[in-house]
């Protein structure tokens, strides 16, 4: 006995196309089927009409959702200009631009921050910790918060300090989520001074500036990015360095950064803004608290 490729015999094949051709219900499903109902032979056209029209509309989606990424792109990188890195500086991925005259990661730009900064509303009961990395930023912090917290240290039950201090300008935890936050408000960042969201000056937050000497600043900037894994950067302390003073660095150029804020706080009008360096708190850490408290109407007379 001879068997098809089914794994039925010849004889059962021919009975079953007999069987098919006398009963239509029973007629084999296939799409060269001679006499296949015109209902059917619609449904597999309809289906394969769908089919093509899903893989078509994927494809225009795809394409669509490709150039709206890309125009936003461009829409978040007007104004903005790529510094060139050394080779052998920085990992190959590390990108930064620079905006308003002062250096960004590439992060902060495409997160589009910069562009919802003027629309931030500071309140009169704000306090901003403000500096150039590295310059004794967390420590100033430290004082601010005890300060305005009934001269309280911190616990480990606390929230971490960049929980307490978000930071401004930073993707995480965003501009809506620092907007949301409960009053009396902690915020950090390393903004240039005309950069700051307009509503800093008109709403009367006070500001804390904190400085320190370029020696000392980019040695520690150094340590930082050389441990900071995002940062990415691969060289020596010499590269760094050289990058520091040709301005190729986050927020640099350093000076501009310092001379920003403290003709600002020279201005007969602005006593919102108080300046201090990391020197002063070396040398007299008293004095620079009672300040601060002073600044901040807080401390209880420190």
């Amino acid at each position: 006995m001879y068997w098809s490729r089914y794994g039925r015999s010849v004889w059962q094949v021919r009975k079953l196309a007999a069987t098919s051709s006398r009963y239509p219900a029973c007629r084999p499903f296939s799409a060269r089927s001679e006499h296949m109902d015109q209902s059917v032979r619609s449904l597999l056209r309809y289906k394969r009409a769908s089919g093509v029209g899903l893989c078509v509309a994927t494809l225009l989606g795809c394409l669509w959702l490709r150039r709206r990424k890309h125009d936003r792109r461009q829409r978040l990188l007007e104004g903005c200009v790529r510094v060139p890195l050394v080779p052998g500086h920085y990992e190959p991925n590390i990108v930064f631009y620079r905006y308003g005259g002062y250096v960004f990661p590439e992060q902060i730009v495409l997160s589009g921050v910069l562009q919802e900064l003027p629309n931030f509303q500071a309140r009169e009961t704000d306090v901003i910790v403000a500096s150039f990395p590295k310059t004794g930023t967390t420590w100033v912090q430290e004082i601010v918060y005890m300060l305005t917290h009934d001269c309280r240290s911190s616990t480990d039950d606390d929230a971490t300090l960049e929980t307490r201090f978000p930071y401004l300008e930073y993707p995480y935890p965003g501009l809506k989520t620092v907007a949301a936050t409960p009053g009396p408000r902690c915020i950090k960042t390393h903004l240039p001074y005309h950069l700051l969201p307009p509503s800093v000056t008109t709403a009367g937050a006070k500001v804390v500036y904190v400085t320190r000497n370029p020696r000392d600043t980019v040695v520690s900037y150094y340590h930082f990015a050389r441990l900071l894994t995002s940062a990415g950067f691969i060289g020596t302390l010499d590269d760094f360095i050289d990058d520091f003073l040709d301005e190729k660095v986050p927020y640099s150029p350093f000076l501009s950064h310092v001379r920003e804020y403290r003709a600002a706080a020279a201005a007969a009008s602005h006593d919102s803004l108080l300046c201090v360096s990391y020197e002063q708190l070396t040398a007299d850490p008293k004095g620079v608290v009672r300040a601060i408290a002073k600044h901040l109407n807080a401390g209880g007379g420190v």
